[in-house]
């Protein structure tokens, strides 16, 4: 049967009609391996030239306990105002009844003046 022309049957080539032979090595693998490559090279190039430069062991531990003292001194901000914080409501609480017994007692003074 003739079909578009042909008279011969169609074989499949499962590497194309181009085959290269004496390069082993397929295109997909080599675009692969040199998009890693560039990617990787990518990555050395911002981390050397974008970023900020990397702390030295010393430095590390260094800021490690500049921070460890912050937080005890935060700790003990943070107890000196809780702690003024209740003197504080106390004093305003005294102050209170304070202020109701002066009222209290003015309240009684006016109805005697009154009387």
């Amino acid at each position: 049967m003739e079909l578009f022309g042909r008279n011969k049957p169609v074989v499949f080539d499962p590497y194309g009609s181009s085959r290269r032979s004496g390069f082993p090595i397929p295109r997909w693998l080599i675009i692969l391996m040199l998009g890693i490559v560039i990617g990787a090279a990518g990555l050395f190039y911002a981390e050397e030239n974008d970023l900020p430069p990397r702390l030295t062991p010393a430095e590390s531990e260094r800021l490690q306990s500049y921070a460890a003292q912050l937080e005890g001194e935060r700790q003990r901000l943070q107890a000196a105002l809780d702690k003024a914080t209740g003197d504080a409501r106390v004093a305003a609480d005294a102050a209170a009844k304070q202020i109701a017994a002066t009222r209290s007692e003015n309240e009684k003074l006016t109805a005697a003046l009154g009387a």
